[in-house]
């Protein structure tokens, strides 16, 4: 209870010191549908003399309204937190552990720096991109094959599917940490930390809330927020086949992800995950309806 008071009032001071805006020399390929962005991915090629700007590939999610990010980018309460990202704190390469989620002596590249706007195998709009995971020497331990696809929208819930598959380059690699520091995560704009009292989560019902803003048992968490004085439903869910549910993050300054240990060795290391965006509320039995209703097929 303590830890998760101090994380909370930590994050509120954080966001009262301001927002992030648009930081120089970001690059972004946006993903629209409709004449309206829906995703942006940033593809700022990393300049080892601004790591902290260019360590980690991510991509912006988009509200129904406006040309903002409903996600936060570079800077604000816990820099290396941006939109859609992936890491693991505890990246075993060898002998050797690295930390791929705080970023430090190691670094994720787009290759070739761009991002290829395709259909996916459904013929739906995505961006496909590789992302080339290097120790600090430059050298690649992963290679990762990222789609983000817009699905179809259903009960006007807009839906972006991430699919993320990991493959070693030399040695086995394996993916540990914990369930803040590890795994597929969206981060909420930095405003969301001013007001952390308007975000609010559900869990499916059979589920259990875990010490530390964890929740054990679920394959999907639904995060109510406010952004820009406009309250809006996050529905995150993860597919179905691992061993066991994940855990999720869920804290209240607006992060939340799934968290899953693995490996990449003879056999990739694959993580895919659906979001949905919602204007209208959501609540448990919606939440169970479009889990149940959703299409995992490749």
């Amino acid at each position: 209870m303590v830890r998760r008071f101090a994380v909370t009032a930590f994050g509120i001071v954080r966001g009262v010191l301001g927002d992030t805006g648009n930081p120089e020399g970001e690059h972004k390929a946006v993903l629209s549908l409709g004449g309206h962005p829906r995703l942006a991915t940033v593809t700022t090629p990393y300049d080892a003399t601004r790591h902290t700007q260019t360590h980690k590939v991510f991509t912006h999610l988009y509200g129904f309204h406006g040309k903002e990010p409903i996600t936060k980018g570079i800077g604000g309460f816990d820099s290396h937190q941006r939109g859609v990202c992936i890491g693991w704190r505890r990246t075993v390469v060898g002998a050797a552990t690295l930390d791929t989620w705080h970023m430090k002596g190691c670094s994720q590249r787009i290759s070739p720096d761009v991002v290829s706007e395709t259909v996916s195998p459904a013929g739906l709009p995505s961006h496909s991109l590789r992302v080339r995971w290097c120790a600090a020497d430059g050298s690649e331990f992963l290679s990762e094959t990222r789609r983000l696809t817009l699905l179809p929208d259903t009960d006007g819930v807009r839906w972006v599917e991430v699919d993320s598959t990991l493959s070693c380059t030399a040695a086995p690699v394996r993916l540990l940490g914990d369930p803040h520091h590890a795994g597929l995560h969206v981060r909420l704009a930095n405003e969301v930390c001013r007001h952390p009292w308007n975000t609010r989560y559900t869990i499916p019902s059979g589920a259990r809330w875990g010490r530390d803003d964890c929740v054990h048992g679920a394959w999907w968490v639904l995060c109510r927020f406010v952004v820009r004085s406009k309250t809006r439903w996050l529905l995150f869910m993860t597919r179905p086949g691992h061993q066991s549910p994940p855990i999720y993050s869920a804290r209240a300054y607006g992060k939340l992800g799934a968290f899953v240990e693995g490996t990449a060795a003879e056999r990739p290391f694959r993580i895919q995950c659906k979001l949905g965006l919602s204007e209208h509320s959501l609540d448990g039995q919606a939440c169970n309806r479009l889990f149940q209703a959703m299409n995992w097929d490749d």
